[in-house]
């Protein structure tokens, strides 16, 4: 694993010389999906971002005053998130990863990651079976256990939003056992059966056991 002293100097370099692209980049993508879902969250609304990367969702769902709760695990993303809510206490930060436990994890980053650590971070992955990650490279990161986490909030969550590059499966399945959806609105899943084939079984799974528990409020094809 590098030194984080030695990635931090390469992100500065990054961030500097390509930061404007990279959010150019972010909105071009999020401009192609259905956004419209997040933006009936209001004032008295509560939200959840996992795998917020630079915030581009965040905002959205932060637009009409929601109180959003932005769960990043990569470094480098996670540095432009925060300087970009900074002066907004209504959307809370968190430097993790989500996942079906507590726990200190491996967080692979992007084969081309040590030459654009920013641009890439949004590939980063808990799996290091995903098509265009490094295995070798890694960082370790904070895990939370996202079922629990719901659990102590104070009102239900509207709206959750999860694009979390093939770990999906590991967290709703658990959501699921725990029986923490009745009291969440809506869930937006981006699934990653396209790098990681092995997850499409568990896809299939996952609709047949929704379909029998008569679970309707889980899209799992926002992408």
């Amino acid at each position: 694993m590098r030194s984080m002293s030695l990635a931090f100097r390469k992100f500065t370099k990054s961030l500097e010389r390509g930061f404007k692209t990279v959010v150019l980049r972010r909105k071009s993508k999020l401009s192609h999906r259905n956004v419209e879902v997040f933006e009936h969250l209001g004032p008295d609304d509560s939200a959840i971002d996992c795998g917020a990367d630079v915030g581009e969702v965040t905002e959205v769902m932060g637009r009409r005053g929601a109180k959003v709760y932005a769960f990043e695990p990569n470094p480098y993303a996670f540095d432009v998130l925060q300087k970009r809510f900074a002066d907004n206490p209504r959307v809370i930060c968190l430097n993790k990863a989500v996942s079906d436990r507590d726990d200190v994890l491996k967080l692979f980053l992007h084969e081309k990651a040590d030459r654009d650590p920013l641009g890439r971070s949004n590939s980063s992955s808990l799996l290091g079976v995903k098509s265009n990650i490094n295995p070798d490279n890694w960082v370790e990161v904070e895990a939370i256990n996202l079922a629990d986490f719901i659990k102590q909030l104070s009102a239900p969550v509207a709206l959750i939003k999860m694009d979390i590059e093939g770990a999906e499966f590991d967290v709703l399945d658990h959501l699921l056992e725990c029986d923490v959806l009745s009291n969440v609105g809506n869930v937006f899943v981006e699934t990653h059966e396209k790098r990681i084939p092995s997850l499409q079984q568990r896809k299939e799974r996952l609709q047949q056991l929704m379909q029998e528990r008569n679970i309707t409020n889980v899209n799992l094809n926002w992408n």
